[in-house]
């Protein structure tokens, strides 16, 4: 740049600008007047020379006694008001000389300048050469120790890196800066002809972006800016607004504008992209504001027309290449440093070295220090050595508790069976399967919904899988139930250990009232039945009422709104479940809405409704039959109730008994103590306990309600079925234990007997003692008869076969009592953790006006036929007709599980079709023959080429569950149809094509045929169509919304202020 002469301060013009509502101009003669330099002349706009303030300004003795020039401007008119500031300077130094000595200070009607700093801006600009324009160090009119600006700081496309300094206190942390990009407009002091020559304040450029622009074509002109940190003016809000969305977006158009022109295209894909990136990630950790500040600069490149008027406005008037000014802008990279910043902020806890109660004095210290004491780090928070014992102890107790079935933890093993637990072979993609298909189950399968619980087990399994000593070969899927419920004791103390943090701060009483929770009756009741929705329920209660009692708070905050969020995904999560838990989530969200206080109404209504809306499309088997809301995975009971109403109350949900069964008392007693408290921990008690009685009341009528009976050809046909109410008991549990933590902690209190306090840590003692004396008992019972180690379920040569290309069926038939029941299984696994209300619904859902809609279910009427068939015993020998009859079916083997002298096993072993193989101790098993020529048999399989009479000619591979494959065959010449054993209803979700062409199902036969050529059967490819896709996409955006809510970003300081 080329060098250029220092130009004295002959003739100054103070250009006061007035705004509405603004200070009286008396308050910036008296500033003007105390400068050690005083003005030639003060033009002041916006006002008439007939107001009052003009009138006393005339009399104030700048004027009349200094002989300061005084020049009024009227008020320019305008359709919104006030003006846009670029036209009341240009109208305020229309009528100014125009020469090179001639300066023009720039005020508004809330500067207020410090008696030297008219003096210090006019020593600047004589310190350096070539200098056109010089602004001061701005400050806050009302906290003159907090800055506003010190000249402006950013990069070569217009990203803002000096932000932070109008949040930082004036400790001349940046008294050093010199030549600057640019000033703001408000106290700057700018040489007339300067201004004249780049062409005044630019129309295009306002929301406080004016100053930079003017100080950018300044320099473009060839003319310095400089920053003068010792003039300082302390600045009010309407002369310089903080900084806005809109002025990021103009100072990005200015970059735009004052660039290359070659570089714009480049400079403003750059910022769009970045802008975006930036305000995604943002958002990730949960800066809403930063974000949309973000995304806000993206909006500066649509609107390209401002900047190419200004660009057009300003041509031919460059004197500097714009190269030359690149020592005057920050590093690229340091545009990411105010993200990486907030981001880093939002992620890790700052000041995690602080000390606490006990830090240490540091003597006198100024008041204009900030206090940089450090809050507690979110890990140290959640990590505690009490925790940590406690999960030990329970640890130990599930292990005494499972001793007998320790082998069944194994990896490599097939997890257990009993009660509610069945066997089963399948890995996640089994379970995935299972649910998101269209036709799901066991056996012939349905297209009725399937569980709900099958995704969340899916994701387990999924995990599990991914542990190398998980062998994936075997059941990954039964190993996950297993370990679930053996989890279930240290997963009761992290979440009651958590929960209780509502009414306890000491962290030992915390962790001892999670072992008590682990240690209740409903729990272990559960876990010896099997029942894997109500212990997973069991395990989350306590967090979701803490949940609930939170949203019900008073107060407003980040902290309160994700807990909200985080306990309707929790209740969503459990829901799966055991659906009942949405019904009680709902119903505590109403109650918290029609009696919360404030803000806690609207999170009530978040309970009451959001968790449903994550159900997705399961909503649709709710409507049709609300009955599946009381049922889950084992969330349901077969035959006569064992629930006595006085054991209910001592939270037993009925079963064996045990000696701890009173151990409770002492807990319902503090819990009732707790609600006779003072103040918002005895309100707080006392909702609890309503909660805990509408809990009770729920497990006493849970007998009463009676969904149905179970369907026959399942075990314990004709059985009723209820709700458990083991749910509810834990329901009423996790209430009384968090109404009972409320008093734990007693704060000093005037009035209060000398016997109160005493007595309180007494009974605290009784509770806990009683606790863990409940859940020593329950580790030294061990886990009931009814679980035990599983088997294999079958041979493996069958189970191969099954999963193989033929995808075989198994009958397997099973005396009990004189009565026969049967089961059809293969490759799909069915819920292998019984719920009987599904069976119940699936069963109804299949029945019209009582009469079973034979036409729909072709498949399970020839099963049961088949299996009366087979069954009869002392009937025909001749077996043709069962033949078939199984071929048809896809059946390869039929298993009986009977003892060897049961009249049952003559018959099959004289029925012509089946061969005996060797079997296990519990199943006898038969093998299936092919059929066909006898040269060419074709062994039993689910899909088949046939010729025009239906005899079978070759077998098509199956791939994956259902029938769904891909394959390249040679078809014999005789084929004349493609045969497939599935139930009617799956060929309306399924598509089958021949060489690209879809074919259609013969109506009124069964097994499924569809009919086809040789030439056309060589490339056959069968898929499910999937049912739902947009609605589960969407379920599941909202997830991730709810999840990126409920995350508790940002650092503890920040949260809990």
């Amino acid at each position: 740049m080329r060098d250029r002469p220092r130009v004295p301060v002959e003739d100054l013009t103070v250009l006061l600008l007035t705004h509405p509502g603004g200070p009286v101009l008396l308050q910036a003669f008296d500033a003007l007047l105390q400068q050690d330099r005083r003005p030639d002349r003060i033009v002041v706009t916006g006002l008439g020379a007939d107001d009052a303030e003009i009138d006393d300004a005339r009399d104030h003795p700048l004027v009349a006694e200094r002989g300061v020039d005084l020049v009024v401007r009227d008020r320019l008119p305008d359709p919104d008001g006030e003006a846009p500031l670029w036209r009341v300077v240009e109208d305020g130094r229309a009528e100014l000389p125009v020469a090179p000595r001639h300066w023009i200070w720039i005020l508004h009607d809330d500067s207020v300048p410090e008696p030297d700093a008219l003096a210090e801006l006019i020593e600047a600009t004589q310190r350096s050469s070539g200098v056109g324009v010089a602004g001061p160090k701005l400050v806050r009119s009302d906290d003159p120790r907090r800055l506003i600006s010190v000249g402006q700081q950013l990069t070569r496309g217009g990203r803002v890196v000096d932000a932070h300094v109008a949040r930082e206190l004036d400790q001349g942390q940046h008294d050093e800066r010199l030549d600057v990009i640019g000033v703001p407009l408000a106290g700057m002091l700018v040489r007339s002809d300067v201004l004249d020559e780049v062409g005044g304040v630019e129309r295009a450029f306002d929301h406080g972006a004016e100053g930079l622009d003017l100080s950018w074509r300044s320099h473009l002109a060839g003319h310095r800016v400089v920053v003068a940190t010792d003039a300082v003016i302390r600045q009010g809000p309407l002369g310089h607004p903080p900084a806005s969305l809109a002025t990021r977006r103009r100072v990005r158009q200015v970059a735009l504008a004052r660039g290359s022109v070659w570089a714009a295209p480049w400079r403003t894909l750059v910022i769009l992209l970045t802008s975006v990136l930036a305000g995604l990630g943002l958002l990730l950790v949960k800066r809403p504001s930063q974000a949309a500040a973000s995304f806000a600069d993206a909006g500066a490149v649509l609107t390209p027309w401002r900047g190419l008027g200004a660009r057009w406005r300003f041509r031919g008037r460059t004197r500097v290449h714009r190269r030359d000014l690149s020592g005057l802008f920050a590093p690229a990279a340091s545009a990411w440093q105010g993200t990486g910043d907030t981001v880093h902020e939002a992620l890790v806890d700052r000041g995690r070295t602080g000390g606490g109660a006990a830090a240490l004095e540091t003597g006198p210290v100024s008041e204009d220090a900030e206090s940089l004491e450090a809050v507690p780090g979110r890990w140290r928070s959640l990590w505690s050595w009490p925790l940590v014992l406690a999960l030990l102890v329970a640890v130990i107790a599930a292990l005494v508790r499972w001793r007998d079935l320790v082998p069944a933890l194994s990896g490599g093993g097939y997890g257990v069976r009993g009660g509610a637990v069945q066997p089963v072979l399948a890995g996640w993609t089994d379970l995935w399967h299972s649910w998101a298909d269209p036709w799901t189950g066991e056996g012939l399968g349905s297209g009725s919904d399937p569980a709900a619980w099958l995704l969340p087990m899916t994701g387990f399994t999924w995990l599990v899988e991914q542990l190398p000593w998980v062998d994936a070969s075997r059941s990954p899927a039964a190993v996950t139930l297993t370990w679930l419920l053996f989890a279930a004791v240290p997963l009761s103390v992290a979440s009651a250990y958590a929960a209780a943090r509502v009414g306890v701060r000491s962290r030992w009483a915390r962790a001892l009232a999670g072992l008590i929770w682990a240690g209740l009756a409903p729990l272990s009741v559960a876990v010896d039945e099997g029942r894997l929705g109500p212990v997973i329920a069991h395990v989350a209660m306590p967090l979701l009422v803490a949940g609930v009692v939170v949203a019900g708070s008073r107060r407003q905050g980040a902290q309160r709104t994700s807990t909200t969020f985080a306990t309707v995904l929790l209740a969503a999560l459990v829901g799966l479940f055991t659906p009942a838990v949405l019904v009680l989530t709902t119903i505590a969200g109403l109650l918290v809405l029609l009696f919360g206080p404030g803000w806690g109404r609207l999170r009530g209504l978040l309970l009451a409704l959001l968790p449903w809306v994550l159900a997705g499309p399961w909503l649709r088997a709710v409507l049709d039959d609300p009955r599946v809301v009381l049922g889950g995975a084992g969330a349901a009971v077969v035959g006569p109730s064992e629930v006595v109403p006085w054991q209910t109350l001592l939270l037993h949900p009925g079963g064996g008994l045990s000696p701890t069964l009173w151990w409770t008392v002492p807990l319902l007693v503090l819990a009732v103590g707790a609600a006779l408290r003072r103040g918002h921990r005895g309100r707080r008690a006392t909702a609890l306990l309503v909660g805990a009685l509408l809990g009770l009341a729920a497990a006493l009528v849970a007998p009463l309600l009676q969904v149905g009976v179970v369907p026959a050809g399942h075990t314990e046909a004709g059985a009723a079925v209820t709700p458990w109410p083991g749910l509810f008991v834990s329901v009423a549990a996790a209430c009384l234990l968090l109404a009972a933590a409320q008093a734990v902690e007693l704060p000093p209190a005037t009035g209060r007997g000398p016997w109160h306090r005493p007595l309180v840590a007494v009974l605290t003692g009784v509770v806990a003692v009683a606790g863990v004396g409940t859940l020593a008992w329950s580790a030294w019972s061990g886990v009931g008869p009814q679980l035990m180690p599983a088997a294999r379920t079958y041979p493996a040569v069958v189970t191969a076969q099954a999963e193989g290309p033929e995808a075989l069926r198994i009958l397997d038939l099973s005396v009990e009592d004189d009565t026969v029941t049967y089961r059809l299984a293969g490759r799909e696994p069915g819920l292998w953790v019984r719920d009987h209300v599904q069976e119940v619904v699936a069963e109804s859902a299949g029945r019209v006006d009582g009469a079973e809609e034979a036409a729909d279910r072709p498949g399970h009427e020839a099963l049961a036929a088949t299996v009366a068939a087979l069954t009869d015993v002392g009937g025909v020998t001749d077996s043709t007709d069962v033949h078939r009859a199984l071929l048809d079916l896809g059946v390869g083997y039929v298993g009986l599980r009977a003892p060897e002298a049961d009249p049952l096993v003559a018959t099959l072993d004289a029925t012509a079709a089946l061969s005996r193989v060797s079997s296990t101790d519990d199943l006898l098993l038969w093998r299936v023959g092919g059929a066909g020529a006898d040269e060419a048999l074709v062994a039993p399989a689910r899909v088949r080429l046939v010729d025009a009479t239906g005899a079978p000619l070759a077998v098509v591979p199956v791939e994956g569950p259902r029938s769904t494959l891909r394959t390249s065959v040679d078809p014999p010449a005789e084929t004349a149809a493609l045969v497939i054993s599935e139930e009617a209803g799956w060929a309306a979700v399924a598509q089958v094509r021949a060489s690209g062409e879809q074919l259609e199902p013969v109506e009124g036969t069964w097994p499924l045929r569809y009919e086809t050529s040789p030439g056309g059967a060589d490339q056959l490819q069968i898929e499910l169509v999937r049912q739902d896709v947009t609605w589960w996409l969407v379920t599941a955006g909202f997830a991730l919304l709810v999840l990126f809510l409920a995350l508790p970003f940002g650092s503890r300081r920040r949260r809990l202020t």
